[in-house]
């Protein structure tokens, strides 16, 4: 049995997109970016992603409203680990 202890948990960031419609309701999920998600190592870097990419999101009423109801990405603390294999591989 393999213990996990602190020294090998790592956090790292993510930006989880938020919409909420009518038509599908609310919407949540990580951003990806070539099918692999968005990693960060501290929040700030997250924070300045989603301002730079996604700042525009809070001026634009009319992304904001029906029938779209898109929010600012928000940074969510990812939990990772790192496995390692009894035999050293």
């Amino acid at each position: 049995m393999m213990t996990i202890t602190q020294d090998k948990l790592n956090h790292l960031w993510g930006l989880r997109w938020h919409s909420q419609n009518r038509r599908d309701g609310v919407s949540k999920h990580l951003l990806y970016t070539d099918g692999i998600p968005l990693l960060f190592p501290k929040r700030d870097f997250a924070r300045i992603y989603a301002q730079t990419y996604f700042g525009h999101l809070k001026t634009r009423r009319d992304l904001r409203t029906e029938p779209h109801g898109w929010r600012m990405p928000r940074p969510v603390k990812i939990l990772s680990f790192l496995y390692a294999d009894p035999e050293g591989h």
